[in-house]
């Protein structure tokens, strides 16, 4: 049972930072991508860089947000079995 908990709070944490991470640093998270892409033999460009770069950081927040909102309903209801 410790196992379980401690690798949700493992989870929690790992899902912040990158939430955080992707909203501070949108243009470095949509480079990696490129850079993912390009080793598998893709090229991908945003058409709008501005625009890319604002959705990322939506994503960004919304991922925060349902991170937070799951970890929150994990404290308030525990397991239940």
């Amino acid at each position: 049972m410790i196992l379980f908990f401690a690798f949700g709070i493992l989870m929690i944490f790992v899902g912040i930072t990158l939430g955080v991470f992707l909203f501070l640093r949108p243009d470095r998270a949509i480079e990696l991508q490129q850079q993912f892409y390009l080793k598998i033999n893709w090229r991908i460009e945003p058409v709008n860089m501005p625009l890319e770069i604002r959705n990322t950081k939506i994503m960004a927040a919304f991922f925060i947000f349902v991170i937070v909102c799951l970890t929150t309903y994990a404290i308030t209801y525990g397991t239940r079995y």
